[in-house]
């Protein structure tokens, strides 16, 4: 553990703040015993290996080591290999230190560079690391549950529509054979209508308003012959 002679008998744990945070350039100048700044969200496997390799003294993260959107086994690694975890200390935090910065973390999670103090974080234990893995693995299971049942349900009841477009309204146009313009009220559309003139008035092809598109087929002098969306989002003259 890098230690510094001043302060050595203060309590709490002492280190070099390396910034590993994306852009940072800490992990090249890491030393065994380094204290390592991350701004990991839900902290992988592979992110928690790399940090258990160059063997820091403590991990603090600018964000949770788990938020509860997924399972992650990468805080119980850490700890397994007795790195003090401190979390949610902050984007500020980054700013407020320079790489190689010697400082101090104290048990209550508060964080000093001599006797100023520059952050303040939350200790993770392994209690909170099991209870956050299991509530996110719990949380996804049941959101996995409700998306599959929602499809399946939807697959029951639109089956025929589905396999066989039973339900399916004629188009009332022959489409076969022709070509086919598709405008859907996206950026610039109605530009996009203007270039395709020569195309439209060449080829007469099928012409397809989606939504307000029909509406900007129509203002430009051209009848959409098929029409598709919500009536609600589509002017009463088309």
């Amino acid at each position: 553990m890098s230690l510094f002679s001043r302060t050595e008998e203060l309590p709490g744990l002492h280190g070099a703040l390396r910034d590993c945070t994306p852009g940072g350039n800490g992990m090249k100048k890491f030393r065994a015993g380094d204290i390592a700044v991350i701004n990991a969200a839900n902290i992988s496997r592979q992110e928690a290996q790399a940090l258990i390799d160059v063997q820091p003294a403590a991990v603090v993260n600018v964000a949770e080591f788990s938020t509860g959107a997924i399972p992650n086994y990468g805080p119980h690694m850490l700890l397994d290999a007795e790195v003090l975890l401190l979390e949610n200390v902050g984007t500020d935090f980054i700013a407020g230190f320079k790489d190689g910065k010697k400082a101090r973390i104290t048990d209550e999670g508060t964080i000093y560079a001599g006797d100023k103090v520059i952050g303040e974080g939350t200790s993770v234990e392994r209690t909170k690391a099991e209870k956050d893995f299991s509530e996110a693995r719990r949380s996804l299971v049941e959101r996995m549950e409700a998306y599959f049942g929602n499809s399946i349900e939807f697959i029951h009841s639109e089956g025929p529509l589905l396999i066989d477009g039973l339900g399916i309204p004629e188009a009332g146009s022959e489409m076969k054979d022709r070509k086919v313009v598709i405008v859907s009220p996206s950026e610039d559309h109605r530009n996009h209508i203007k270039g395709l003139r020569n195309f439209i008035r060449e080829y007469e092809p099928i012409l397809v308003g989606v939504d307000a598109g029909a509406d900007s087929l129509i203002a430009q002098g051209y009848t959409p012959d098929l029409i598709v969306g919500n009536p609600r989002n589509i002017a009463t003259e088309s």
